[in-house]
């Protein structure tokens, strides 16, 4: 889609409970990229209990779970975005 358009903004939902934040720091430079700049993340910060169910949980976590875990998850996210080693470079030994 991003080739057949210049003007359409993405935006990716990403649960910040059931994603890895790894990934999601790794990922979505490389789709704004993809874009030209036309990317936005969306943070989601609760899902319906089915897709808790998903993943293993019987219901959504409680809401101090939750944060707790999305404060984690960003904590992270940040870290690894401004980390010096590239996605496609190794990191030195």
């Amino acid at each position: 889609m991003a080739v057949g358009t210049n003007s359409v903004v993405f935006a990716v939902p990403k649960p910040a409970t059931h994603e890895n934040p790894y990934m999601v720091a790794r990922q979505s430079p490389s789709l704004d990229h993809i874009t030209g700049g036309r990317c936005a993340w969306d943070i989601v910060t609760s899902l319906p209990n089915s897709s808790a169910q998903v993943i293993g949980h019987d219901t959504m976590m409680p809401r101090d779970e939750r944060q707790a875990k999305i404060d984690e998850f960003m904590d992270v996210v940040f870290i690894t975005a401004r980390s010096k080693s590239h996605p496609t470079k190794p990191s030195p030994a």
